[in-house]
C-alpha cells in the first residue's frame, strides 16, 4: 500500500496486478501450446482442421446474415 492511499485502492491494486499476471500466463500458456502443435501436427491434419474451421466460420456467417 503506497502512503496516504486509502485500504480498498491497495486490495484493488493489489487485485488488478494479480489479474493481470494469470492473463499474461493464460497467453503465455496458449502461445507456447500453439507453437506446439505447430511442430507437432501433420501437414494433412492441419488442413483437414483448417477446412472444418472455415465450414464452420462461413456457416455462422451464413446463419447470421440469413433474414
Amino acid at each position: 500500500m503506497r502512503s496516504g492511499e486509502p485500504s480498498q485502492a491497495g486490495a484493488a491494486r493489489k487485485a488488478a496486478e494479480a489479474f493481470n499476471s494469470f492473463v499474461v500466463t493464460a497467453f503465455l500458456a496458449g502461445a507456447i501450446g500453439f507453437i506446439g502443435a505447430i511442430v507437432i501436427m501433420p501437414a494433412e491434419k492441419a488442413l483437414q482442421f483448417h477446412a472444418l474451421v472455415n465450414f464452420a466460420v462461413n456457416a455462422i456467417s451464413a446463419g447470421s446474415h440469413a433474414k
